[in-house]
């Protein structure tokens, strides 16, 4: 995109509302197929007789696709073994940490024009 699209774009804007897309893993949030999401915290003692130190560790157990937002970024579907802009999956996929690419993480700020048919949450 360049500059002047931006420019262009922005002129569009008339009320400069910001919507936090953000949302809280938490129990409670929107899920499908009997998915669930848990967070347990455990005390973890510190050094014996230091101010009675301790700590808490959480351990997260949860199946988070389909849970809590959809805006999950670009990464979300393939075609084959061809995600969006023919990045190939086994380039992009890891075991243990998700994506390296097309993830939610990497979008920037969205300006866009929002349109109700009803009204606004």
């Amino acid at each position: 995109m360049k500059p002047a699209t931006v420019l262009r774009a922005l002129q569009l804007v008339k009320e400069g509302k910001i919507y936090e897309l953000g949302r809280v893993l938490e129990p409670g949030m929107p899920s499908i197929l009997g998915r669930s999401y848990g967070m347990y915290s455990m005390p973890i003692p510190g050094p014996p007789d230091i101010n009675h130190l301790r700590g808490y560790q959480e351990l997260v157990v949860s199946e988070l696709g389909h849970a809590g937002t959809q805006f999950d970024g670009l990464a979300h579907i393939a075609i084959g073994d061809m995600l969006y802009n023919c990045v190939k999956t086994d380039e992009v996929v890891t075991p243990r940490a998700g994506f390296t690419r097309l993830g939610v993480e990497n979008i920037g700020a969205i300006v866009t024009r929002v349109c109700y048919s009803m009204s606004p949450p």
